[in-house]
């Protein structure tokens, strides 16, 4: 059986939000090479980390070797957003 190595996020950071003018934003991010990531959203900074959302199809490998990598989200109402590195510890099968 081959052995499969996970790399573990070192950085985590939202560099720029971009206003597209339709609705969408563009959040671009620098993480670790090949390192997992995904992003939750939330209306509410002070919520619980376990209540915040994963925003749908945000989980990515950053294969940009400069760690950046970024999402396309819609932009209606009030949201925050942060990017989060997948523990591979919690891989699911």
């Amino acid at each position: 059986m081959p052995q499969v190595v996970e790399t573990c996020s070192q950085v985590n950071a939202l560099l720029s939000i971009a206003n597209n003018l339709d609705g969408t934003c563009i959040l671009s991010f620098q993480g670790t090479p090949q390192a997992h990531y995904y992003v939750v959203s939330s209306a509410d900074i002070a919520a619980p980390m376990n209540t915040w959302t994963p925003v749908t199809s945000s989980t990515n490998t950053v294969t940009n070797i400069g760690g950046f990598w970024s999402l396309t989200v819609s932009n209606n109402g009030r949201q925050l957003f942060l990017p989060l590195g997948r523990d591979p510890a919690l891989r699911v099968s």
